[in-house]
């Protein structure tokens, strides 16, 4: 989690992706979808009214974009014309009728998207309190944070972090990285001896090793129906997420840092995907919005030479010029996409003005060329981070309450949602990202999503 970099101004407008056929797997499996459900065609790029009845002339109640997800709440009938059908917006609950010939099958809408996120392979008070909030077939995004090359299995507290979250019905985003402060990966490459920092087949290898290790819903019959997402470290455009440990004569532009990750995430998906568990599914790590022009490479995370000035769209156009393909290993993606009024900077803006960064997802699909399922594993608001416009917890609840109705319940795209976090000392009492605080208070945050996930799923809890 980052805000590094004031960019050039990006307007940002609805982005229509075109429906590619998919490169990487496509078995995600019925019980990723909702069950009865339509969406509104990719073809539909104007859009398509709501109406208050089954004909043209009936009132507009609202209008609702490509890939929106609708409840058929009844049998289609004609009139104008045209069949019409009975339909209720997920999310946002608006109810009227649609002309059927907008609607098709939903590819990836998942059942539950409700989610969130830990700093840390987390705990068991953490773990139920998660369950608490997004019920049955929930998310929760855990971090192992550790694998060098050294590593030849999980640590038991990962394994036992996933067999409890399974055993409690939970889906699971692992995102599997470096020990914290230690992001040189360049170091790791096979060649970096010789200066060549292309090929990762060895830190490949371990971390190989340690998904091995780890139950999935392949492997384990009883968490057979889970899903089980793998984002490959995280936010590698930042200078502290893809650093120098040997300092070297001058700073590396991001287009040489794009190059390297690019090389070693194709070398780790390739490793993964060869492991032949289907229930593996992997994706890059999730870019900052805003992300370094160039890294000071002094041997440590933060140089003088580091310097802020892109956004992730070119991070991402340059991963592919330089490994090109490597998009076609993707299985799904990963997004930060955090609530801003512009791209790459403006972050934590009241609702109303941050669809530029809530739908940054989009022109991420469309830079990479890919009509893909979406995790967005992180987002959200924080209260009082210094630096940052403040709002209260009340503000903060209300405005996730808001973002979920609608932006991320009704695209049928988003599977899975894990705002940054739940619960954390620093980032969670102090800069006021948490759902709960440390010492147990749940916030508004919290008891709005657990009322909303309710109110539209029902469940635990309820």
């Amino acid at each position: 989690m980052a805000f590094s970099v004031y960019s050039a101004f990006f307007f940002i407008t609805l982005v229509c992706v075109q429906a590619l056929p998919l490169k990487g797997r496509t078995d995600w499996g019925e019980e990723a979808r909702g069950s009865g459900s339509k969406c509104v065609s990719a073809s539909a790029t104007a859009g398509v009214h709501v109406r208050s009845g089954a004909c043209t002339n009936a009132t507009v109640v609202a209008s609702i974009t490509p890939f929106t997800t609708v409840t058929v709440t009844g049998d289609e009938v004609k009139g104008c014309g045209y069949s019409w059908a009975p339909i209720t917006v997920v999310g946002s609950g608006v109810t009227g009728w649609v002309a059927s010939s907008f609607l098709s099958d939903c590819e990836y809408a998942s059942s539950n998207k409700f989610g969130v996120g830990l700093v840390s392979e987390g705990n068991q008070a953490q773990w139920d309190l998660t369950k608490a909030m997004v019920g049955d077939g929930g998310w929760i995004l855990l971090i192992f944070a550790g694998v060098d090359l050294s590593a030849t299995g999980p640590a038991q507290s990962w394994v036992d972090a996933v067999n409890y979250v399974f055993q409690q019905g939970l889906n699971v985003v692992l995102r599997i990285g470096p020990g914290w402060g230690q992001s040189h990966f360049r170091d790791l490459a096979d060649g970096a001896a010789q200066g060549d920092y292309t090929h990762y087949t060895h830190l490949a290898q371990a971390y190989v090793n340690v998904l091995k290790g780890i139950p999935t819903p392949a492997s384990t019959s009883a968490y057979s129906g889970r899903q089980l997402l793998i984002q490959i470290h995280n936010e590698p455009d930042l200078c502290y997420e893809w650093f120098c440990g040997t300092a070297a004569s001058s700073p590396i532009g991001y287009e040489e840092m794009a190059k390297e990750y690019a090389s070693f995430f194709r070398d780790t998906a390739d490793a993964i995907h060869a492991m032949g568990d289907d229930s593996l599914k992997v994706s890059i790590g999730a870019l900052a919005p805003g992300g370094a022009l160039q890294c000071g490479c002094c041997g440590a995370s933060a140089c003088s030479g580091d310097s802020p000035g892109i956004t992730g769209l070119q991070y991402m156009q340059a991963m592919q010029a330089a490994v090109p393909g490597v998009f076609d290993r993707l299985d799904f993606l990963t997004s930060h996409s955090y609530p801003a009024n512009g791209i790459g900077y403006g972050f934590n803006v009241p609702f109303d003005q941050a669809a530029p960064g809530l739908t940054y997802f989009e022109k991420e699909l469309q830079t990479i060329g890919r009509d893909l399922p979406v995790a967005i594993t992180e987002t959200g608001w924080c209260t009082h981070r210094d630096g940052m416009p403040t709002c209260t917890e009340d503000q903060k609840g209300q405005w996730y309450t808001q973002a979920y109705q609608q932006v991320w319940l009704p695209d049928n795209r988003i599977i899975a949602v894990t705002p940054f976090m739940l619960q954390d000392k620093v980032w969670g009492d102090q800069d006021g990202y948490a759902f709960v605080m440390t010492d147990g208070t749940q916030l508004p945050a919290f008891t709005n999503v657990k009322g909303l996930r309710c109110s539209t799923l029902g469940g635990d809890g309820c």
